[in-house]
């Protein structure tokens, strides 16, 4: 008698994952991608682990409300001495630890920037503009650079024009070749509001005993015979109408760059004047000066309705970006109407494709500018010609949209995006996915919560203003010199990782899983829970796994052990409820716990094809 052969399913190999590559919500088939993580950072190896928390940088809050800037002022000898805008105040630190004492008052409550030229910070809040030397503050009209307008001017006035007027400074400065026996001058601007100074043959002169001035026409009388000369005569007049302080004031977005050096500072974010940008001067002395700002040295890039938004230097070019379109700005070197040499930096448009949502979003990375857009991240990758390709997203896979703080930042080869509601996106810009639907490679990406940022610093450690809390917090790095890393400032860290709905590139057959091999990574004290799904619906929590390990340094005696072995643990747990399904999914989470970590080094699924789907 024959009998039939009955035909056992065909093990599978395991379906295993030992890369990972961050967030993809676009229902890809790539296992190494998560459609669902959080609280988690890819190691070297490009496997995942728990975040380390953050802490209070000092003992003792500001008081309610934002940080609104973190700033730091060095010197040519590396002294630093630190800065940070809460409410309408300014307070200094000398040392990362040290409490803050008040320094200055009077400022905007109000998000602020600064930049430094010339050992000088400068702070803009949108309505002050306040310079700091490392000793004093003081506003940038009180110090401003007065120009001298014209020398080797005549008696009866003109002369020839070689410094542009200040607008932030409504004094500028006049010189006279004297003629012999000829004692009334012509002054420039007539009528004048003051007439300050008088230097003939280098010495001051006082009014009355050696001049008088009629400030409705502008005629200066000399005493004595001045006899002749060349720019002898000088004056410092004041005309309040030749200042207009308040366009550079009100600007809240600043960049250094001046196109071959970093000579000048670019100011723009003025509301009444949205698509217009200026940038300082060179005096005639040609040190850097961040108080001289020429009324011609000014730009309109593109329409009104379109504002200029920030910046971001290639080389010696600059990136400016709007609201709905991205400009290149270049240098040249030309003899202006007046026969000086001067550098003009005109922009022509380089996209109309995409613009930026924030000016803290623009960051350099791989030497391509990034910012924040309202359908995501975008890079420029060309700016050679005109073209809408220059434009490319870089975070198409994760679903991140402009909202909120759009704050970014540049630290350890990870740019850091904050957005709302304390949701941190983390772009590993140096490795790479591909885009399954346009085939082109975008950073990785990965996302944090409860992180209440407002604005970013870097001062050797990654540090973040808050946003309602008047706390400037450190975020802890994974060095060993903290011994509990994973907590913020006192809370639970929840981490979690999802793999994708994979049918084990087989969707025609039902399957058969039968087991999680986990590899969990050591720590002190670590738990991983896991839990999967099919089609059929969530397992809840199947297992639960714990490793603690001996340190002198963070004995709990609630959970004693002498396992001191510091290598990656794999555990198994059995899937007894996967029959004839069709879809598979693993989850791991942290285990809510302050200061547990949670982190794996691979997943491996065991299973087997059963038949054909009906």
């Amino acid at each position: 008698m024959i009998r039939p052969v009955t035909r056992l399913p065909r093990q599978n190999p395991p379906l295993s994952i030992r890369q990972f590559l961050g967030v993809d919500v676009t229902g890809t088939r790539d296992v190494r991608r998560s459609p669902a993580m959080m609280n988690c950072v890819l190691d070297d190896e490009g496997t995942p682990e728990m975040r380390t928390g953050y802490e209070k940088l000092f003992a003792t809050s500001l008081g309610a409300g934002a940080i609104l800037g973190i700033h730091k002022w060095i010197d040519t000898d590396s002294t630093t001495i630190r800065i940070i805008h809460h409410g309408t105040k300014l307070y200094i630190y000398d040392t990362l630890g040290e409490q803050p004492v008040e320094a200055y008052s009077g400022m905007a409550a109000s998000k602020s920037i600064s930049f430094m030229l010339a050992t000088k910070l400068c702070i803009l809040d949108g309505t002050n503009f306040i310079v700091f030397n490392g000793t004093t503050f003081v506003t940038a009209e009180s110090i401003a650079y007065i120009p001298t307008f014209l020398i080797g001017t005549p008696p009866g006035g003109g002369g020839t024009r070689v410094e542009d007027l200040n607008l932030l400074q409504p004094r500028f400065k006049q010189k006279f070749s004297t003629v012999a026996a000829t004692k009334t001058y012509q002054i420039h601007g007539a009528p004048l509001d003051a007439l300050e100074f008088v230097w003939l043959n280098g010495a001051l002169k006082t009014v009355t005993t050696d001049y008088s001035v009629n400030l409705t026409t502008g005629v200066l009388t000399l005493v004595a015979d001045p006899g002749a000369g060349t720019n002898n005569l000088e004056v410092q007049v004041k005309k309040d109408s030749y200042a207009d302080a308040s366009r550079i004031k009100k600007c809240h977005v600043a960049h250094v760059y001046g196109g071959p050096n970093d000579s000048r500072v670019f100011v723009t974010g003025n509301p009444d004047y949205p698509h217009i940008d200026w940038w300082t001067g060179l005096p005639l002395s040609g040190a850097y000066d961040p108080t001289y700002w020429p009324d011609t040295n000014f730009d309109r890039i593109g329409g009104d309705t379109d504002p200029v938004v920030g910046y971001a230097v290639q080389y010696d070019r600059m990136v400016v970006l709007k609201r709905r379109s991205v400009y290149l700005r270049n240098w040249s070197i030309e003899e202006d109407a007046y026969g000086r040499t001067v550098t003009h930096f005109p922009s022509v448009p380089l996209s109309r494709e995409r613009g930026a949502y924030s000016a803290g979003s623009i960051q350099i990375l791989n030497n391509n500018p990034v910012f924040l857009s309202d359908e995501g991240v975008y890079e420029v990758v060309g700016t050679n010609v005109r073209d809408e390709r220059n434009v490319s997203p870089i975070s198409s896979l994760t679903g991140i949209k402009a909202v909120g703080v759009g704050e970014g930042i540049d630290y350890k080869g990870k740019y850091y995006l904050a957005t709302t509601g304390g949701t941190v996106w983390v772009c590993d810009y140096n490795t790479f996915v591909q885009d399954e639907a346009t085939g082109r490679y975008q950073p990785v990406w990965y996302p944090w919560d409860n992180l209440p940022v407002n604005v970013w610093a870097e001062d050797g450690d990654l540090l973040f203003g808050s946003n309602d809390r008047g706390m400037v917090y450190r975020v802890k790095p994974k060095d060993g010199s903290d011994l509990y890393p994973y907590n913020d400032d006192g809370a639970v860290i929840n981490a979690y990782f999802s793999s994708i709905i994979t049918t084990f590139e087989r969707d025609d057959q039902t399957k058969l899983v039968q087991s999680l091999i986990i590899g969990m990574k050591p720590w002190n004290q670590a738990k991983l829970a896991v839990e999967y799904a099919t089609e059929e619906g969530s397992s809840g929590v199947v297992h639960t796994e714990r490793m603690d390990l001996f340190d002198y340094g963070v004995v709990d005696y609630g959970d004693w052990s002498y396992d001191t072995n510091r290598t990656v643990r794999a555990f198994k747990v059995r899937v007894d409820d996967a029959r004839n399904i069709q879809r598979f999914q693993v989850r791991l989470t942290s285990s809510g716990v302050i200061n547990e970590f949670f982190g794996f080094s691979s997943i491996d699924i065991t299973y087997q094809n059963l038949s054909e789907v009906r």
